[in-house]
């Protein structure tokens, strides 16, 4: 991710969003995040915001906070992003039943609301843990030696609130972790595996 500027105009949670697309557009990524959401059922919201707020605030997410971030989040997309997503799945497997029009704008449309789902469930996330949006922060995505250990560490707690277990060198994080930064890749990688060895 490239230094930027931080533009304190624009809201917390539209920063949180264009991270997390500049984040997920980069090579492997969506193919590790589908993998992680469809073999482990985590929520890859969580886990960008894991992320950013790593790089973006010097202190850790406590349990207490990561239980509320957990319980918004699963409402959410229980309630609203899931059924959106197993319509745009239908959409697909039914094309063949369709007019030959109709699938591919059905589908983009349904695709269209499923993302405006997860970016309004970003905004969630971001309330939720008390962030006004005029909040400043420092220039999203550059991973500072502190921003290691905070984003293996909330991650870690991510997990155990949600009692999933990754092992502790999981592919799809890794390949996440590097996509984050090149350079400390591997070091978040490594605290993460030391986070999940205690």
């Amino acid at each position: 991710m490239n230094e930027t500027t931080v533009n304190k105009d624009v809201p917390a949670s539209r920063r949180f969003w264009d991270f997390s697309v500049a984040l997920y557009a980069r090579e492997g990524v969506a193919s590790a995040c589908m993998e992680l959401q469809d073999r482990h059922g985590l929520d890859i919201n969580m886990l960008l915001f894991c992320i950013w707020r790593g790089l973006n605030d010097p202190g850790s997410i406590s349990p207490d906070a990561m239980h509320r971030l957990v319980a918004a989040a699963h409402l959410w997309q229980r309630e609203i992003t899931a059924p959106v997503r197993a319509v745009r799945r239908r959409l697909k497997v039914e094309a063949g039943h369709l007019d030959e029009a109709q699938p591919p704008q059905l589908y983009r449309k349904a695709l269209e609301f499923e993302l405006a789902c997860e970016q309004a469930e970003q905004s969630v996330l971001v309330r939720t843990l008390g962030m006004p949006e005029e909040e400043p922060v420092s220039a999203d995505g550059v991973v500072t030696a502190g921003g290691v250990g905070v984003i293996a560490h909330n991650i870690a707690t991510y997990l155990t609130v949600r009692a999933i277990r990754l092992s502790r060198d999981d592919a799809s994080l890794t390949t996440i972790f590097g996509a984050v930064s090149p350079q400390l890749g591997g070091a978040i990688s490594a605290e993460f595996a030391r986070l999940c060895a205690e």
